[in-house]
């Protein structure tokens, strides 16, 4: 999965871009992402016991019009989900786990990567 991720940042992102990642995230993503892409991983808190669920998608979705709305400069170019959940574990159906950035990603034109 490291490769995977790793190979699919360096194409579809420039240096410096930013992938929104729901907290907590394994923190194998730090090297996968920040080390060989050189994206930087934007950390967007999710409340415990939130994880997949709708709140979870407002979070991303918030975070995406707050950048906005400040004028960052960064540009997101995706958002990475998993799972079961990592680290938690915690297993959503295919559909809440499909559901948990499909209209952020299509709304904004950026990649979900799940």
């Amino acid at each position: 999965m490291s490769s995977m991720i790793e190979h699919l940042a360096t194409v579809i992102s420039d240096e410096g871009d930013g992938w929104l990642l729901p907290t907590p995230w394994y923190n194998g993503f730090k090297g996968d992402l920040e080390a060989t892409a050189q994206v930087q991983i934007v950390s967007v808190k999710i409340e415990q016991g939130q994880e997949g669920e709708l709140e979870e998608v407002r979070a991303l979705d918030r975070e995406m019009q707050r950048r906005k709305d400040e004028g960052f400069e960064q540009k997101i170019t995706a958002v990475l989900v998993t799972n079961p959940h990592n680290p938690l574990g915690k297993y959503n159906s295919l559909l809440a786990a499909s559901r948990r950035g499909i209209n952020i990603c299509e709304l904004n034109r950026i990649l979900l990567q799940a």
